[in-house]
């Protein structure tokens, strides 16, 4: 009889130990995000994938950060993953809500983390304050990044064509954004 009933509460485990991995396998399907970058899907295979805690996505560092065109650090000692480019560092700090922009202290709803060795950072914060737009999409559980670069002002902001004797030849005053003409 005793037999039996270990043998029972043995079984009910091993359908529970099962159960609960279908269960755990559902939950990260239900957690998966999809994450596309000026209108292509990011590939995250063969890296940790995109997921959400606390309502923020996280995403492996160095891939948004180079997605970006940022360069990448990482110092061990500080376990700090940073970002740069012109004229603009963002630096995080594994475990803490506290990040730093061109050195000013910003406050994170979810600090960047460290899962199976993998270094992950709030996608929508590191997109945002690379001048990105961020747009989320429940239904499909999908983060889409647009990185418009602007092409800046042209430096010029008037200019005349002078006719000279024979009306071959022209003077040309340009006029920059210091004011000063310039004529060729």
């Amino acid at each position: 009889m005793r037999k039996r009933v270990m043998a029972v509460v043995l079984a009910c485990a091993v359908c529970l130990s099962v159960f609960a991995l279908g269960m755990g396998s559902a939950v990260a399907d239900d957690n998966s995000v999809r994450v596309v970058f000026d209108g292509t899907e990011m590939d995250f295979s063969g890296d940790l994938a995109p997921f959400t805690e606390n309502d923020r996505t996280l995403v492996p560092f160095r891939k948004i950060f180079e997605a970006l065109g940022m360069t990448v650090g990482w110092n061990e000692d500080t376990k700090t993953a940073s970002g740069t480019k012109e004229g603009l560092t963002i630096e995080l700090v594994i475990g803490s809500n506290i990040a730093k922009v061109n050195g000013e202290e910003v406050t994170l709803d979810v600090p960047a983390m460290q899962i199976q060795d993998r270094t992950v950072v709030p996608l929508r914060f590191v997109s945002e304050k690379s001048g990105a737009t961020v747009e989320w999409d429940e239904a499909t559980r999908t983060a889409s990044i647009t990185y418009d670069v602007q092409p800046e002002e042209p430096l010029w902001l008037s200019s005349d064509v002078m006719p000279i004797k024979d009306n071959r030849k022209a003077i040309l005053t340009i006029t920059t954004d210091d004011g000063l003409p310039n004529s060729l």
